[in-house]
């Protein structure tokens, strides 16, 4: 480091650190406030859904099952229900199997064991249209091609092994990304008979492959299987009793069973701030609804506002969502007739109903604006004083913490000299091209001088040594010690080429 101002830079360093953090402070005093909405949107997982169809004869009454009935209509109307009621976003896998992956080859179609399709946000209706086309005959096929046996694990186990397939297909394509954090599997299984031809899984295997998985998924949000058991002697009461214990399994028995509409208002927390008297803000909302096989009819209303302050108004307050139309929009109006308390505030309730019951709320909350007019010049120069008597100590700290410490060596060139040594950066003679800050130093101690291959040292004002003896001018050598007043000495190195190098270090 040639002539470095080590304690400067130090100094400077913490300084522009201090001044940085008033900096941020004053600026979370001065600047306005914003009202909060949900700050991260979470994008919506993708869901991977398989319907598994049993499609052996028993499903169809067949004879040789004496206690058989025809329900595959029923299966195929709750299926067409609930493929109605999917959202975008959503990629649909049809698995019919038998005593094994089955393909129905009837008149109308032929089946392929396991058919896919996306439902795609820009193309939903449609989409789903060609699920419920795939599907459509099959209550006709069946009938000229049904399976003999059921193998309910074993088809388990294929439909397991093709979503371990999706899952490491994605993670390859997308090596930095989790499939278990940005999709949702679904199994629901549509079956009358217990399993009789399962070679290579039993009902063991299953649940442990199942337990498995679900030890994977930390969080309960990713892995679910619903078995439609329609009949109530499929299984054992140990078997319905461990499948019950399973969180992530749901067996429904004797009956077909769709999933409960459901409502959520998006966003479900919002805070409203700057509410000075007069003014007026506006928020805008979404309900979804999941799971909606008939339009439905809601009402919407808000509770817990302070009438004599806020004026609240909902456009519209009563919405219609369709099978076809799973999200509508409102708005929420607040008018303030009086200013509200800036530093606490106030809650309400958005609230909407399915005639007489609540299905989905949102909260929010209402604040006034900060009183930046009432925040004088005398509030401001306090809380300045007070920042400043915790920030300065500090300051005065790291400047003798930092005057205290040795700077590193100097390296002088001969077109260096002169060089003078003093207290400061500057005295009356010029520039100290080494400064030493100490009280011992004068501010313009010494100086050094080289005349041809020689260096000379000369006192200007205060004490100088070499060797331990006091000088008022000597030539240093190679190896000399030279003290600077009571504090510093350096250690005289002359190297070719004229470089003259002082290491610094403490007098004993």
């Amino acid at each position: 480091m040639l002539l470095g101002d080590y304690y400067g830079a130090e100094i400077m360093d913490f300084s522009r650190y201090i001044l940085g953090q008033l900096v941020v402070i004053l600026l979370l005093l001065i600047l306005p406030q914003s009202n909060s909405r949900d700050a991260l949107a979470f994008p919506e997982k993708k869901l991977d859904l398989m319907y598994m169809i049993d499609v052996s004869g028993s499903m169809i009454g067949h004879p040789s099952d004496p206690g058989a009935k025809d329900i595959f209509p029923k299966v195929m109307e709750a299926l067409k229900r609930h493929i109605e009621t999917l959202s975008s976003n959503t990629r649909v896998f049809i698995f019919t199997f038998a005593d094994g992956p089955f393909d129905v080859d009837g008149p109308g179609i032929r089946y392929r064991s396991i058919w896919e399709k996306d439902i795609m946000a820009e193309t939903e209706e449609s989409d789903k249209e060609e699920i419920k086309k795939y599907i459509g005959p099959l209550n006709e096929d069946i009938r000229h091609r049904y399976g003999r046996e059921t193998a309910i694990y074993d088809a388990m186990r294929i439909a397991l092994q093709k979503f371990d397939e999706l899952r490491k297909t994605y993670e390859r394509e997308n090596p930095n990304r989790s499939y278990r954090d940005s999709h949702i599997q679904k199994i629901i299984l549509f079956t009358d008979g217990r399993d009789t031809h399962s070679v290579n899984w039993d009902f063991e295997t299953f649940l442990r492959e199942f337990q498995f998985r679900r030890a994977e998924d930390v969080m309960g949000n990713y892995f679910f299987i619903r078995i439609v058991a329609l009949r109530e002697d499929i299984f054992t009461e140990r078997e319905r009793k461990a499948i019950k214990e399973q969180p992530g399994i749901q067996i429904v028995e004797g009956e077909i069973i769709i999933e409960p509409p459901s409502f959520s208002i998006i966003p479900s927390k919002v805070t409203i701030g700057g509410l000075t008297k007069g003014t007026t803000k506006r928020e805008r909302f979404t309900v979804k609804a999941e799971n909606l096989a008939k339009a439905k009819a809601l009402d919407i209303s808000v509770k817990g506002i302070n009438r004599e302050l806020i004026d609240a108004t909902l456009t519209p307050s009563t919405i219609v969502l369709m099978p076809d139309r799973h999200s509508i929009s409102f708005v929420l109006e607040i008018r303030a007739k009086k200013n509200l308390s800036w530093w606490r505030s106030s809650k309400a309730k958005i609230i909407i109903q399915d005639p007489g019951k609540a299905v989905a709320e949102a909260t929010i909350k209402l604040k006034g604006a900060f009183p930046w007019k009432a925040f004088s010049v005398i509030g401001s120069v306090l809380i300045l004083v007070l920042i400043l008597s915790f920030t300065l100590p500090l300051i005065l700290q790291k400047v003798k913490e930092s005057r205290e410490k040795l700077p590193p060596s100097f390296e002088l060139k001969p077109e260096d000299f002169p060089v003078r040594i003093g207290r400061k950066r500057r005295c009356e003679r010029g520039e100290n091209k080494i400064p030493l800050w100490h009280s011992s130093v004068s501010l313009c101690h010494a100086e050094i001088a080289r005349e041809e291959s020689r260096y000379l040292i000369k006192k200007i004002e205060g004490s100088l040594y070499v060797n331990g003896n006091s000088i008022d001018e000597k030539e240093i050598k190679n190896g000399d010690e030279v003290g600077i007043g009571d504090f510093f000495k350096f250690k005289v190195t002359i190297e070719k080429e004229g470089l003259l190098k002082l290491m610094v270090s403490k007098k004993p």
